[in-house]
């Protein structure tokens, strides 16, 4: 049987009609993957908490209650982004391990910490994130004792000032098992398309009668039909 290419553009509708005979398939398989993906995420996968507290650094002619210039408060914002650094360095934790005797080295409990500024400003949030959510309570109420009075002395300009204290997280911050069961869901559709789809462009052969005339224009004569070996033997 002759060979040819798949080089003519395709429409959307053969591309419903080459997928369509397989549809079963792609949704058993973007199922099974959905299913896999939410057994691993909720039995085998460990939950991780978050504990939160938020900083502000004030300019120490605020506590005079003398007003302040903009060049002041964007030094403030710039200091933020420095105080962000030290609370994550051991100049924080280390102590903060000692003090407290923790299971932990100063370097795992900054790999535990994630700080941000909130938009661009003044304000700090801390994060302290664990599989345990009172040692993340913990952690973080520990840090923001120990923190203020460290930066405070390092640095020597602004004040930093806790403004929210950490609580115990209620639910785990990580993994999201929706997110991830979604996730699964659509990697399974895509690849079982894309499988069909790369299958179908890489198989030159002629499925029909009708391929054949519209490919090789020429008119066909006659058509051997399949014949299976049992009705075979009964002819003969």
């Amino acid at each position: 049987m002759e060979l040819y290419n798949h080089e003519e553009e395709i429409s959307l509708q053969e591309l419903v009609n080459i997928i369509k005979p397989y549809l079963r398939h792609v949704v058993m398989i973007s199922i099974m993957f959905a299913v896999i993906s939410l057994l691993v995420t909720k039995f085998l996968v460990k939950p991780t908490y978050q504990s939160s507290a938020t900083f502000i650094v004030n300019n120490r002619r605020d506590e005079m209650n003398q007003a302040i210039s903009n060049d002041e408060l964007s030094s403030a914002r710039n200091l933020a982004s420095v105080y962000s650094i030290i609370i994550q360095s051991d100049a924080i934790t280390k102590p903060v391990v000692v003090n407290n005797q923790f299971d932990i080295t100063a370097e795992e409990l900054s790999q535990k910490i994630s700080v941000t500024t909130v938009d661009g400003t003044q304000v700090i949030k801390m994060s302290v994130k664990d599989q345990n959510p009172e040692l993340a309570q913990l952690y973080a109420s520990k840090i923001i004792e120990v923190a203020p009075g460290v930066i405070n002395d390092l640095v020597g300009v602004g004040d930093l000032k806790v403004v929210a204290q950490p609580k115990i997280p209620d639910s785990p911050s990580a993994p999201n098992v929706k997110v991830n069961t979604l996730v699964a869901g659509m990697l399974g559709f895509m690849l079982s398309l894309g499988y069909i789809l790369v299958r179908y462009f890489t198989d030159n052969t002629f499925k029909s009668v009708e391929e054949v005339e519209q490919h090789l224009e020429i008119p066909i004569l006659t058509v051997i039909p399949n014949v299976d070996n049992t009705f075979a033997e009964e002819l003969l």
